[in-house]
């Protein structure tokens, strides 16, 4: 009885020994985080110690009261330099003054920011200090090591805006998940550490400390028309792949280094009345990705010419099923490394291989004039202020009075897409219009990007083709509110079309 005695008492030492070095380890972390506030914002998104005792984050409340929207994020150092990193939807929308974009430390103080760079496919972005960090804060490391199932983790950030420094725990529930959206679709951990909404940009920290992950998405399942939030179902983006873009926008002057292809790949849907009415309208008519089109000029257009409609069974020895799957297999390709593609063309298998580029402005910009002239009726041009403008060549159709008129708006309506809240535009033959954003609208899901230029323009399109259809929203040749013009890449509105231009 004595040694059983002897032996429980060990073990509650061990016990209480592991939750003291937790808690350790939890306290110093504290530091490292921080909320992050937007008090201006812009009418679309960008294209992107003093620890002491640790009740020094729960003092006081945190006002965040006139602030338009928040979220979390952590700081790193680099070249002895500290920055800090959250997601890009959290600061997306913040007016490029100064001010609209803040952050506050674990005592509460606050300082001006500025976005360093970011990357809205991964949903990634680092912040710069305008003010001089002070002392009560820290920084955190990524972990190199992988994330193994079933590890405990720890999520640290503000839920709600309303409980800054909130610490939850859970396990490493499973890897390299693929989530549905514009951005952010690959390298997902995910986790029953609970977040919610305000925890996007925080940490996910291993045992000892260590960026595991960082917390970004949230999971819902529907049920009839409502969507009800799984609480034990949340993901982080992996640490390697933050690692990897965070050095490259310190590195490469804010942006991520992508390789440059030159390919328009597509799968298409048609759609069934019938199964619109139960909410999943579309059938999937495409078995495997289609290389659609060239851009002029590109490094795939030497090798693929008059290939155009062949299927992708294989990028770089990896097989492939989807559009989705094509991206992940493209970001893997790093700027100057040979592509070699696996294609059924005409009923035979064949494989080709070209050298891929270094993504670039003047290939972002290429991909917004090819979206534009390749589905819809006008070009664009930039005038004197470099501001992006779309003008028409729309022709007056011409009225068959045999045939009765097709009401399209409504029949886009039919089809669940094109439901933005701006009036459609009715363009006419030599009008003008300077392009303001670019994004995608519908019942559920909103994500616009302001356009100042027109390499801002190709790197919406990049996004939001990914969704289905593309909106371009533009101001009014007479001054009245913006409007919408709408593309379809399909150019049918019984097609719907997931794009890639890569």
């Amino acid at each position: 009885m004595k040694k059983i005695k002897i032996l429980v008492l060990a073990l509650l030492s061990v016990v209480q020994s592991m939750g003291q070095n937790r808690s350790d380890m939890l306290e110093k972390s504290l530091a490292a985080v921080v909320t992050v506030a937007v008090y201006k914002t812009d009418m679309g998104k960008q294209v992107l110690g003093f620890r002491g005792a640790p009740d020094l984050a729960y003092e006081k409340m945190l006002d965040l009261s006139k602030s338009k929207s928040s979220g979390s994020g952590f700081v790193i150092r680099r070249d002895e330099k500290l920055y800090v990193v959250t997601n890009a939807h959290v600061v997306e929308k913040a007016a490029e003054e100064d001010g609209a974009l803040v952050v506050y430390s674990i005592s509460r103080k606050r300082y001006r920011m500025k976005v360093k760079g970011g990357d809205s496919f991964y949903d990634l972005a680092v912040l710069e200090f305008v003010d001089d960090p002070g002392p009560e804060i820290e920084s955190l490391d990524f972990r190199k090591e992988t994330a193994r199932i079933g590890e405990p983790v720890y999520a640290i950030g503000n839920p709600l805006g309303e409980y800054p420094y909130t610490v939850t725990d859970g396990i490493i529930s499973a890897k390299n998940r693929v989530r549905e959206g514009a951005t952010g679709k690959f390298g997902f951990l995910q986790t029953t550490a609970t977040v919610i909404w305000g925890n996007s940009g925080g940490p996910l920290l291993d045992e000892k400390g260590a960026v595991l992950g960082m917390n970004s998405q949230i999971a819902f399942a529907e049920k009839g028309v409502e969507d009800i939030w799984q609480p034990q179902i949340n993901f982080a983006l992996e640490s390697g792949i933050c690692a990897r873009l965070v050095s490259d926008i310190l590195t490469h002057n804010g942006t991520v280094q992508r390789a440059w292809l030159g390919l328009e790949i597509a799968e298409q849907y048609d759609y069934d009345s019938y199964r619109a009415l139960y909410g999943q309208p579309w059938i999937k008519r495409d078995t495997l990705p289609v290389f659609n089109s060239l851009l002029p000029g590109s490094p795939a257009e030497k090798v693929l010419k008059g290939k155009e409609g062949a299927q992708i069974l294989e990028v770089n020895g990896q097989s492939v099923r989807s559009v989705e799957e094509v991206l992940g297999a493209f970001e893997k390709i790093k700027p100057g490394a040979e592509v070699t593609l696996k294609i059924i063309d005409k009923g035979k298998t064949e494989s080709v291989a070209f050298q891929s580029e270094s993504l670039g402005t003047k290939h972002l910009e290429a991909i917004a004039k090819y979206v534009v002239q390749s589905n819809y009726e006008g070009y664009l041009t930039v005038d004197e202020n470099k501001k992006v403008i779309l003008k028409s060549t729309v022709k007056e159709e011409q009225v068959n009075p045999d045939k009765p008129a097709i009401d399209h708006q409504e029949e886009r309506e039919q089809n669940l897409r094109y439901r933005g809240a701006l009036e459609e535009a009715k363009p006419e033959e030599g009008a003008e219009y300077k392009i303001l954003a670019e994004g995608v609208e519908s019942k559920n899901y909103s994500s616009i990007w302001r356009v100042n230029t027109l390499s801002d323009l190709g790197a919406a399109f990049r996004i939001s083709g990914l969704s289905g259809s593309c909106n371009v929203y533009v101001a009014d040749p007479f001054g009245d509110d913006p409007q919408v013009i709408p593309i379809n890449p399909s150019e049918n509105d019984q097609i719907f079309q997931i794009t890639l231009w890569y």
